[in-house]
């Protein structure tokens, strides 16, 4: 009798009613071993490289998906921030068309939105002021 298989010579479907005879005890869910034959080894090698794959595209899409993310988080910070900066400075820059009126006398331009406000006063540059007849006059001399 071989002790590592027992009822070898009998089929497979008679092998567990020769055993449940011969047993003092019958335990279901009972725990234990068992080998792998060389081809289930190589159904479990070829289901580990495929859950691999799977798991290696999953976690790529997660970048993907984290990257979009923080994109979307990045442009909130930026709007944060702008908001905040307008807030603190009490006004915010936007583009549009300006209007510069000169005065000689006072030496200043006056820089108005479309709406007719005051946007920006600031010193006249040298280009800008307008030279009097006694200046022209002076420089044509002097050539």
């Amino acid at each position: 009798m071989n002790k590592a298989q027992l009822f070898a010579e009998y089929p497979p479907e008679m092998r567990a009613q020769l055993l449940a005879d011969n047993a003092s005890d019958i335990r279901e869910g009972y725990l234990m071993r068992h080998d792998f034959t060389p081809d289930e080894m190589a159904s479990l090698r070829e289901q580990y490289s495929e859950i691999a794959m799977s798991k290696d595209d999953i976690e790529q899409e997660a970048k993907v998906i984290a990257q979009q993310y923080k994109a979307k988080i990045t442009d909130k910070k930026t709007e944060l921030k702008d908001l905040s900066k307008s807030i603190r400075q009490r006004y915010s820059e936007v583009k549009g068309t300006a209007y510069f009126l000169p005065d000689q006398k006072e030496g200043k331009m006056y820089i108005y939105d479309s709406l007719g406000n005051l946007v920006e006063e600031r010193r006249l540059r040298p280009e800008e002021k307008q030279a009097d007849i006694f200046e022209i006059n002076r420089k044509a001399i002097n050539q």
